[in-house]
């Protein structure tokens, strides 16, 4: 799994986070690393690109969860473009409750 992310705005408020590759619990240690980074000077918004990521288990969903307390509010994290599977998953535990979901 590797991952990448890039500012959308000048205030570092708006934050894209493109991830390639499964979200599973022992390989996303330096994603981890990054996202409680983030406490220091949390963005108000994170969207994840989630479009090459084909399998996301329960550790991975914990972390999607942990960058939404990061940013203070529900619905400041936006999942974009999930795989039919992931989708899924988001859809049997309610994460559109949490996260916006986007297609």
């Amino acid at each position: 799994m590797h991952y990448s992310y890039s500012w959308q705005d000048a205030a570092e408020q708006n934050l894209l986070i493109t991830v390639d590759g499964k979200l599973l619990f022992g390989n996303f240690q330096d994603l981890q690393s990054f996202i409680f980074s983030l406490k220091e000077k949390p963005p108000a918004k994170i969207t994840f690109d989630l479009s090459k990521v084909p399998l996301i288990d329960s550790s991975g969903l914990g972390l999607l969860i942990v960058a939404n307390e990061i940013t203070g509010e529900n619905k400041n994290i936006t999942l974009k473009n999930p795989m039919d599977q992931v989708r899924q998953l988001f859809d049997v535990c309610k994460i559109d409750k949490l996260m916006d979901i986007t297609p």
